[in-house]
């Protein structure tokens, strides 16, 4: 074996490692069950493809590629959602390449696939994956060798006593490797995700996050006289979809007015929300909303002189007016400011819930919120406006 053949294989490798940085970008970017898993399933696809056209010779007359190590992956960090996507192009290109090994090609990628979601299924109680676990992945996938069966014999023997084992030290290799870079990125995201979860404030405007923001805006309720607030101010950015997708590379777009700028216009500002979608709630008071139409007014002016107006973000300004104190509470609730749920944790968490071992699991970014603790907390104020009622004057 010349040092030729050695570096084609770790630029192979390299490629492929590509997909770390592309993972980490996406699940970081992007949110919710099928969307992410998705489109990184057609980048994962997109390496195969890629492999099986930079095929390495080891041995003279042993021609093999990588494309299988990538579907394993899929399987295995991005589960069906991301597995389908992936499998349909790779086999595609396959079918495409033609030939006397197609049936057994088509096969070996189910198999990986495969053999990836059925680790991944064993592994999910484990909070941290270490390096054994990744042995483990690559030896399952490697099962996708047995597809030689399927070969006339002549060329299966072959295949059996000449090409299998360089696979198969290669896998025991790379997919460790891989998926060691892969479980680096998860590990990050979650602790970044507690940290943001654990935020009260955005850092850049200053505007209440999450928990925060329902725990502050019930408090005020209840402190204040019977009346105070009646309905929400809703600030919306609307973007395009081309703006969404050049988000997804770059840093996310700033809220369009922080706390200060708000103070100007608003006499709760220092009770506005930042929502995870990039809207900002703001409870305003019976005063404020019968003069909705020139605190809109007055507000518009303030977007139109707003950085968010020169990078032609369009914003909308709109009332949720809501007389009923239980119902403006509930808003609170329901308005969504919570953090956006993390699709790779929440897949584990679920999974290990169903197994009947949620203790052994990271729990996923929206779960660091209490929901049992914020029931109470709406008993209380439920209480406190009942009460407010009976002694009212």
């Amino acid at each position: 074996m010349s040092y030729s053949i050695i570096f084609d294989v770790i630029i192979a490798l390299g490629l492929t490692a590509l997909l770390a940085e592309a993972y980490g970008l996406v699940r970081r970017k992007c949110a919710g069950r099928f969307f992410a898993p998705s489109l990184l399933g057609v980048l994962f696809g997109l390496m195969a493809l890629v492999q099986m056209n930079i095929p390495i010779e080891p041995i003279e007359g042993v021609i093999i590629d990588f494309r299988n190590i990538p579907i394993a992956l899929a399987g295995a960090f991005l589960g069906w959602r991301g597995l389908l996507p992936c499998l349909a192009l790779a086999m595609g290109t396959r079918i495409g390449l033609g030939g006397v090994g197609l049936e057994s090609g088509l096969w070996a990628m189910i198999i990986a696939g495969v053999a990836g979601l059925a680790w991944a299924r064993k592994a999910v109680h484990i909070d941290a994956r270490g390096f054994g676990s990744f042995l483990a992945l690559g030896l399952a996938m490697s099962c996708h060798l047995f597809a030689a069966l399927l070969l006339p014999r002549e060329i299966a023997i072959w295949f059996i006593t000449t090409a299998a084992a360089p696979l198969l030290v290669i896998n025991m290799v790379a997919v460790p490797l891989l998926a060691a870079l892969l479980e680096r990125e998860n590990r990050h995201i979650r602790k970044e995700n507690r940290l943001s979860a654990s935020a009260t404030h955005d850092p850049v405007s200053g505007l209440l996050l999450g928990p925060a923001f329902m725990r502050e805006v019930t408090n005020a309720y209840t402190a204040r006289a019977f009346g105070t607030f009646a309905g929400f101010l809703t600030i919306t950015p609307e973007r395009s979809i081309l703006r969404s997708a050049i988000d997804l590379f770059t840093e996310p777009a700033q809220s369009p007015l922080d706390r200060q700028a708000l103070a100007g216009y608003l006499e709760h500002a220092n009770l506005a929300g930042l929502c995870a979608d990039g809207r900002i709630l703001v409870p305003l008071s019976a005063e404020e909303v019968h003069h909705f139409s020139r605190v809109k007014a007055n507000l518009n002016l303030a977007l139109r002189n707003a950085p968010s107006a020169a990078s032609g973000t369009v914003v909308s300004v709109s009332l949720r007016e809501i007389s009923d104190p239980v119902e403006f509470m509930r808003y609170t609730e329901t308005a969504h400011v919570s953090a956006v749920v993390d699709w790779g944790s929440e897949i584990r968490a679920r999974k290990a819930r169903d197994q009947g071992d949620e203790s052994k699991t990271t729990a996923p970014r929206a779960d660091i919120f209490d929901h049992k603790k914020h029931a109470l907390l709406f008993a209380k104020a439920d209480f406190l406006i009942e009460r407010k009622r009976n002694f009212a004057p």
